[in-house]
């Protein structure tokens, strides 16, 4: 690939044998790259990944690519989720409805207050001995409520999302889990753009807004 970056003057000679992977991607995708060796109907001209690249970043997304030796190259692209239409798990945190991307979520399990163990300062929950960090959504977004039924009894059980991204798993206490959903996601006014763990909102059928969380954000 080097050696076909350099015929065509993409980068030169010296550079050829000290490429990262980074600077791999950045080859592929640049105007008039191809390793083929004949131009033919699809293939040749050095537009494909170009074309991708400029499109995915145009609509405010992402284009990576893992590979290994012998086994093959992936192509990872990201989207924002303001383009989106997703199905949703619908979660109650209060008197407030939240939405969480299906894909991100393993299950929905129900637990005993005391189940939920303080390790080293943190919230944890072991499930099937994996060990958990729990987040209580209604702290994590500063949900307050005056209406007591809210939380349950004190040895009520409480629902738990257990969310997965990155091979790392996250527990969220709801107090509620409503339901599956195909949501449409709007973009957030400008005022609120900046708010963590929200990536969007979405009208639900009754006329209700409900929040749409951000995984990645919650992760970090």
């Amino acid at each position: 690939m080097g050696r076909k970056a350099v015929e065509k003057g993409l980068i030169p000679e010296q550079e050829a044998s000290n490429l990262d992977v980074k600077r791999v991607l950045e080859i592929l995708t640049m105007p008039g790259f191809s390793t083929a060796k004949e131009i033919t109907d699809t293939s040749g001209r050095g537009v494909g990944l170009d074309v991708v690249k400029v499109k995915i970043e145009s609509l405010g997304g992402r284009l990576d690519f893992e590979t290994k030796i012998g086994l093959g190259t992936k192509f990872l692209l990201t989207l924002p989720l303001t383009l989106a239409i997703i199905k949703a798990m619908l979660v109650k945190v209060r008197q407030e409805i939240l939405a969480v991307p299906l894909m991100n979520i393993r299950e929905t399990i129900k637990v005993r207050p005391e189940e939920i163990k303080m390790v080293q300062h943190f919230e944890v929950i072991n499930v099937r001995d994996e060990v958990i960090p729990v987040i209580r959504m209604e702290k994590e977004l500063g949900i307050s409520s005056n209406d007591e039924q809210d939380t349950g009894g004190p040895h009520e059980a409480v629902s738990l999302v257990i969310i997965e991204y990155e091979k790392k798993a996250l527990a969220l206490l709801v107090n509620q889990i409503i339901g599956e959903q195909d949501i449409v996601v709007k973009p957030l006014p400008g005022f609120v753009k900046k708010t963590k763990g929200i990536a969007g909102a979405t009208i639900l059928g009754n006329g209700r807004v409900a929040l749409i969380l951000d995984i990645m954000s919650l992760k970090n």
